[in-house]
């Protein structure tokens, strides 16, 4: 059971702000096999995989304190890094209206704002769920391929009903 646990992965990437890093397992492991084995040993023989995944996640974060990306301390974390990680939370349309705000905005626009550049995936993900939900609306709702095509929230429209009264 835990051999499926060590062999599943011998590398993986770490995604922050478009900077991939590259954690290689294997090597981690080498620098504290004794404790790897012990741990692999204690859970193979308790039938419980705890103390060994609480082992590599500790080897993974011991090896993610260590690193230090150009133009990002170690201990530094900013109200940007906070709110990304909030916003991943969210739905890809609540992070859509999240960025259009007030503001009209072209899809070139928004994709910029939401970090994304390809236009198929922004427009099966955010744009069409948003329009077919009636959150946001088009500019030009005539010609929705218009290079001129904006879009923004739907304001909530109260329909008020007048009735004459005869008192």
């Amino acid at each position: 059971m835990c051999n499926t646990l060590v062999n599943y992965r011998r590398s993986f990437n770490v995604t922050q702000d478009k900077t991939v890093l590259r954690l290689p397992i294997e090597e981690l492991i080498q620098l504290r096999q004794k404790e790897y084995y012990d741990a692999l040993g204690a859970a193979d023989k308790e039938a419980d995989s705890a103390v060994f995944v609480e082992l590599m996640l500790e080897i993974i974060r011991d090896s993610l304190k260590e690193i230090n990306v150009v133009g990002h301390g170690t201990d530094q974390v900013s109200d940007q890094d906070t709110d990304q990680v909030s916003d991943q939370d969210k739905s890809p349309v609540e992070q859509l209206l999240l960025v259009l705000g007030d503001k009209t905005l072209s899809a070139l626009e928004l994709m910029e704002l939401l970090g994304l550049s390809h236009r198929a995936t922004f427009r099966k993900n955010y744009l069409n769920p948003a329009l077919e939900q009636n959150l946001i609306e088009r500019t030009i709702p005539d010609k929705p391929n218009s290079k001129n095509q904006k879009y923004r929230k739907v304001i909530d429209r109260v329909t008020v009903k007048v009735t004459d009264k005869a008192e």
